[in-house]
């Protein structure tokens, strides 16, 4: 077989994949995201918020340029707060912490929380978010999302904040009595 012979043959099988390459055909994959609340098919979508998805941006804060400075920032404006879950047992005396619940009662992760502080037979104030005063309480403990515990000491300080029942437990178990 000579040369042209074989880039022939070449030129000839490059021809039939092209052809089939621009023939291929697939399914249409349904992107969901969620919007107003609530994750539905972009696809269903109207015009205005499909345009606006288009123009979003994940954000990875463990990426961003201002982590430290923002970290910084947030020690210097809460100095000695701690805001960690003890994973290692420490020792606390219970009756010196009080525990403020922040939640809703359209909240759906708040009632986990709610029912594993009640069996546990945690006495703990109940700040409901919906309502004016809950907010504005919220606002000042700087409460970004339902349900948030926030355990304090006696002299208010933040010991933990914790956001979901895990969290919670997490807390309660780390924690060894003072006698």
């Amino acid at each position: 077989m000579s040369t042209e012979a074989k880039i022939r043959e070449i030129d000839t099988e490059i021809a039939q994949l092209e052809n089939e390459l621009s023939n291929v055909k697939g399914t249409a994959t349904e992107v969901y995201s969620r919007i107003v609340g609530y994750y539905r098919a972009v696809g269903n979508w109207n015009k205005g918020k499909r345009e606006e998805f288009k123009h979003r941006v994940c954000f990875d804060v463990g990426n961003s340029e201002e982590k430290e400075i923002v970290a910084e920032e947030k020690v210097a404006a809460t100095s000695e707060v701690k805001v960690e879950i003890p994973v290692a047992p420490t020792v606390i005396s219970t009756e010196k912490l009080r525990y403020l619940l922040f939640s809703s009662d359209y909240c759906r992760n708040c009632q986990p929380v709610k029912e594993y502080l009640d069996g546990k037979y945690i006495s703990y104030e109940s700040v409901d978010v919906s309502t004016d005063l809950g907010m504005n309480a919220a606002k000042a403990w700087d409460v970004k999302a339902t349900p948030t515990m926030i355990v304090l000491n006696n002299n208010d300080k933040v010991v933990c904040k914790a956001n979901t029942r895990e969290e919670v437990m997490k807390f309660f178990e780390g924690m060894k009595v003072a006698q």
